[in-house]
């Protein structure tokens, strides 16, 4: 892994890492945000508690994937796959950090997966994690879902590469973001606005009054307006609004606003989460 310099501060971005397809894509696109904000990657393997107690109760077993055998779930067997699956991630996670050419740092911990992320991140600019895990499926996944509710830094959520698809793990054009007004909309577009500043690919902004009861979808674009120039004297990409009506379906609205990086409050995360984009929920 590579080193630091002793006393220098720098931004960490933590990724969930698993086995599941979906954990190699939050992988890449955690190290391709780490190139550009200059930060460090730190990559967490959590040796799942609960898996491991249930290796001690009597009934439990599992079946092999290929032949099909039942056989006793022992304990000894899975430490020694877990110690297996890490050695093979951190190999993986030294090809992907390798390439972005960013600084990086793998660690295992035994415990409740969400808590020991949780603990991670505190200090973390943002955490990288697969929307599902080994279990494919529509929508988060359970352990994604709790992270977007308890933590306090920003979620990136990643689904199964697919080819370029923005589906996977690369940041995608346009880089396009959800504007409500509210605070941590703000913060939102914050984020994006910084992202948008380190390259010359086009931002997208969706402005939608949120289903406030006297939205002023007028005051909402000009305001995004405001903070778009202030942050950017110079555009590096140019800049789209898009004007979502306050009566309409804002899930139909996103779906229609295809393509590109997705950037939204922790507020939307249910508008937001059966969308297969990448996508980053800012608290």
């Amino acid at each position: 892994m590579s080193e630091t310099v002793p006393g220098e501060r720098v931004e960490r971005i933590v990724v969930a890492l698993d086995a599941s397809p979906h954990s190699v894509a939050a992988l890449e696109a955690a190290a391709e945000l780490a190139a550009l904000m200059e930060a460090e990657l730190e990559g967490l393997f959590v040796e799942d508690s609960d898996l491991l107690c249930l290796c001690g109760l009597p009934f439990s077993q599992e079946v092999d994937a290929c032949t099909t055998v039942v056989r006793p779930l022992e304990t000894e067997e899975m430490e020694r796959q877990l110690r297996g699956m890490a050695a093979a991630i951190e190999r993986t996670m030294e090809q992907v950090a390798g390439r972005a050419a960013v600084r990086w740092s793998f660690r295992v911990r035994r415990g409740a997966v969400v808590e020991e992320l949780l603990a991670a991140a505190q200090d973390a600019a943002l955490m990288s994690v697969g929307r599902a895990g080994r279990v494919r499926r529509r929508g988060m996944g359970s352990t994604a879902r709790s992270l977007v509710d308890r933590a306090r830094r920003p979620v990136l959520l990643s689904g199964e590469r697919v080819g370029r698809s923005s589906a996977g793990g690369r940041l995608e054009e346009p880089l396009t973001v959800l504007y409500t007004g509210t605070a941590a909309a703000g913060r939102a577009l914050d984020m994006a606005l910084r992202l948008w500043s380190g390259r010359p690919i086009p931002l997208r902004v969706v402005v939608w009054a949120g289903g406030d009861a006297s939205p002023d979808v007028d005051a909402l674009e000009e305001t995004a307006r405001r903070l778009v120039a202030a942050a950017a004297a110079d555009e590096p990409g140019p800049v789209t609004f898009v004007r979502v009506a306050p009566w309409a379906d804002p899930v139909e609205a996103l779906r229609d606003v295809r393509g590109g990086t997705l950037v939204a409050s922790h507020e939307q995360a249910a508008l937001v989460a059966e969308d297969q984009r990448l996508t980053l929920l800012v608290p």
